[in-house]
């Protein structure tokens, strides 16, 4: 079972030039590539959130779209396929179940971004990469949008995910 820090990690981002806004850390789930971020957002236009799709409608070779900020660079959007499904990631010695793969280039600084089907449903959360050297070797990760739904409730009411739990 993970357990949290007490402490909220907060910090300043921008959703435009314009604007910056209050993010806080809610729930982290020890090391693992998940958390549920809270947001103070006062601007002029609302906040438009990602519709979720159904990832276990998700196929190999259905077009998938990653969006990021790969090596530090805003609004980046890649394309590619869903080359797998069902995979069990090891992610710093933790394994992350039920992943979808995809050949979308992923790299660092995409890990949190959306996985998108083509009709802009999130599908999923890019989260890791196979790689020798920490670039994009053609296989990146996404955590399904279904597993996404079960955990963040749980994490949003105990403030961690236990373990045993089946997703």
């Amino acid at each position: 079972m993970a357990r949290l820090s007490t402490q909220k990690t907060c910090s300043r981002c921008g959703f435009s030039k314009e604007e910056s806004e209050s993010v806080c850390e809610r729930c982290r789930n020890g090391q693992e590539p998940y958390a549920v971020l809270q947001i103070s957002y006062n601007a002029s236009k609302p906040l438009k959130p990602l519709v979720l799709g159904n990832s276990s409608e998700v196929g190999v070779g259905d077009t998938v779209i990653a969006i990021g900020n790969p090596f530090g660079l805003s609004d980046t959007m890649t394309t590619g396929i869903v080359s797998g499904i069902d995979r069990s990631v090891p992610v710093e010695g933790e394994i992350i179940p039920n992943a979808i793969q995809t050949d979308a280039p992923i790299n660092p600084g995409n890990s949190g971004g959306p996985l998108l089907d083509t009709r802009g449903k999130m599908i999923g959360m890019n989260t890791a990469i196979l790689s020798g050297t920490n670039a994009f070797s053609g296989i990146g990760f996404a955590i399904p949008s279904n597993t996404i739904t079960k955990i963040v409730p749980i994490l949003i009411e105990k403030g961690y995910y236990p373990h045993g739990t089946v997703l």
